[in-house]
């Protein structure tokens, strides 16, 4: 008989080094691993409590068994493949984006309602570097040293666009 189920993916992330890696978060708080191109899907979350909606996962670029996921205003890490994951940092906000510096894997930002926050030890300790929400941050494709991050101006009701050169 079928099965109908109802999951919302906030976040997904797929591997840079084997494709065949992915992971979610849900809307319910769990995250899921799958190995084989998304075929099947194993949650990895169980037993912790992620909730409010897992609104970013990011994959580290070089190691498959790294993970970062933004969920209960909060950072989490996962050095083993999502079995046990660590509390990073608390950010007071909602998580939109994680990015690894193309030029150094141990320099990784978060784009948060609450603000932006960078780690410069893989995701060990997080400072924050805006107050304000900031939604996305990319950087240059040709030149590593250079950033863009779009972040909210409260005060003229808009979003801007800033740039840095040495982030």
């Amino acid at each position: 008989q079928p099965i109908s189920w109802h999951k919302n993916i906030y976040a997904i992330d797929q591997s840079l080094t084997n494709p065949d890696i992915l992971i979610c978060g849900t809307e319910a708080g769990g995250v899921y691993k799958t190995t084989d191109k998304a075929l099947t899907w194993k949650l990895i979350s169980k037993g912790e409590v992620f909730s409010g909606g897992n609104a970013a996962v990011k994959i580290h670029p070089t190691d498959t068994n790294n993970f970062l996921i933004a969920s209960n205003n909060r950072i989490y890490q996962s050095l083993n493949g999502g079995t046990t994951w660590f509390e990073r940092h608390v950010t007071n906000g909602t998580g939109n984006e994680f990015q690894y510096s193309p030029s150094t894997d141990s320099v990784i930002f978060h784009t948060n309602s609450a603000g932006l926050f960078k780690s410069t030890n893989g995701g060990t300790s997080w400072s924050q570097i805006f107050t304000q929400s900031c939604w996305d941050i990319d950087f240059h494709p040709t030149d590593d040293a250079v950033a863009y991050l779009l972040k909210s101006n409260s005060t003229a009701v808009r979003s801007e666009i800033f740039r840095s050169d040495d982030y």
